[in-house]
């Protein structure tokens, strides 16, 4: 039990790292402001454990592939929403431009993420 829960607290710690990490990058594109980034890492910090949590769970109680993927997706759109929602409440900015931000900063990391996961 113990090597699982290292296991779990180092997958969590490299999960949210890398996506705080990647999803920086469209923040710098789009030269947002420092109060941008930092609620994009707000963000991250009470989505990601979450939803990978809920993942690693699923993988290890059902086997069905296609029910992972579907969950994968549909947990992604729901975090979409709620940093969309976050943003949104901290900065005050319209919820179309917080949902343009969130949808391409998460776009962006599953993107890597399904490449990371095709080729490890």
């Amino acid at each position: 039990m113990g090597t699982f829960v290292i296991w779990l607290i180092l997958t969590l710690t490299i999960a949210l790292l890398s996506t705080c990490f990647i999803e920086m990058v469209p923040h710098f594109f789009l030269k947002k402001r420092l109060l941008w980034i930092k609620t994009g890492l707000l963000c991250n910090v009470a989505t990601n454990p979450f939803v990978n949590i809920l993942l690693i769970l699923m993988s290890i109680i059902f086997k069905n592939h296609e029910l992972i993927i579907v969950t994968t997706i549909l947990l992604e759109l729901i975090v979409v929403f709620v940093e969309m929602m976050l943003y949104n409440l901290i900065l005050n900015e319209r919820l179309s431009k917080c949902l343009l931000v969130s949808a391409m900063c998460n776009l962006l990391s599953f993107t890597i993420g399904l490449l990371f996961d095709a080729f490890i």
